[in-house]
């Protein structure tokens, strides 16, 4: 096992006898509460973690006749996740613990966190499916010693941080030598970002609350469901998602092929608030990502888009980019 350490000085911690909290020398302190300790919470995170807390199964494999989950972290990774038993993984911005769940499953040790409560929400789902240690902690303040994961990943995250560059760098100091880092981000794309949802929508929703942005999303939902089955043409889908003022619009139909129509539901409302909940909502270019993987020493990096990742496995799983990276 791993131990954690003082986010800030990197010193061991003590757990105090009665399981309430852990505590350093030099005098911090880190609660825990229903088993999870608490060692940093970002403020910008509150919507996702109660996103989560409110939808905790709607993406998860075992919820759900098709494993899309299973598939895109294959997508990510590039191998199949037999190969991960044994191996120590930490996964940065768990979310309800859709990928938590599957690696467990395939026999890995997950170090998993989140900077939301939405840990709670993971931790109820996966803390009886294998070795899981969960926490809640900042990707910028992680309680972990330096070079101790045979793998480090970061999925659907890093675009929605102030300091994308900074977040990689905290999460590719955590990688052994030897091991690998696996990330994605939303790509930059000039006509996405004058898309009316980005001018006008975004700069509203993402100031409102969590309770308002929800029934934004419900209500949104509501008004172009009955037309949802004209987005099997993609055509008139990039059309609509394009011209959309409030968020894209999402019918996973393609995606989710055994799902009910109440489930395909239930994920454009998720897919819905998640965008326009966002504070921070970036893109990066493929060359730039790449500047800032070798800016952390890496030995060796790719980036590829999720169109030359669909060409190769036949489905189209990842976000815009996906960035593998490894470490001597």
């Amino acid at each position: 096992m791993i131990d954690f350490v003082d986010p800030e000085t990197k010193a061991k911690l003590r757990l105090l006898p009665d399981g309430s909290a852990y505590v350093s020398k030099g005098g911090n302190s880190f609660p825990i509460k229903d088993g999870i300790p608490i060692f940093s919470v970002e403020i910008y995170t509150e919507n996702f973690g109660d996103q989560w807390n409110d939808f905790p199964l709607t993406q998860i494999d075992s919820s759900n006749i098709d494993k899309v989950s299973e598939e895109r972290l294959v997508q990510t990774f590039g191998f199949t996740l037999d190969k991960l038993a044994g191996k120590s993984i930490l996964e940065v911005g768990s979310g309800a613990g859709r990928f938590t769940e599957v690696l467990l499953r395939h026999g890995a040790m997950v170090y998993s966190c989140d900077a939301s409560n939405a840990i709670i929400a993971n931790s109820r789902n996966n803390k009886d499916k294998g070795i899981g240690v969960f926490f809640q902690a900042s990707v910028f303040n992680l309680p972990l010693p330096p070079r101790k994961f045979d793998v480090v990943f970061c999925i659907g995250v890093i675009q929605h941080l102030p300091d994308a560059s900074k977040g990689i760098s905290c999460l590719a100091e955590c990688v052994k030598p030897g091991g690998s880092l696996f990330i994605d981000h939303y790509r930059w794309q000039i006509f996405r970002r004058l898309a009316p949802r980005y001018l006008i929508g975004r700069p509203i929703t993402s100031r409102l609350s969590t309770s308002v942005n929800r029934n934004i999303a419900k209500a949104f939902v509501n008004i172009w469901w009955p037309l949802r089955f004209i987005f099997n043409y993609e055509i008139l889908r990039k059309i609509a998602t394009t011209l959309s003022p409030v968020a894209p619009i999402a019918y996973y139909k393609r995606m989710y092929k055994g799902a009910s129509d109440e489930k395909l539901k239930e994920l454009a409302v998720l897919d819905t608030n998640d965008f326009i909940s966002a504070r921070y909502d970036k893109g990066l270019t493929r060359q730039t990502l790449k500047k800032i993987l070798k800016s952390t020493n890496c030995s060796s990096c790719e980036v590829l888009t999720n169109h030359e990742l669909a060409d190769q496995y036949g489905t189209l799983r990842a976000a815009g980019l996906v960035a593998r990276a490894s470490y001597d």
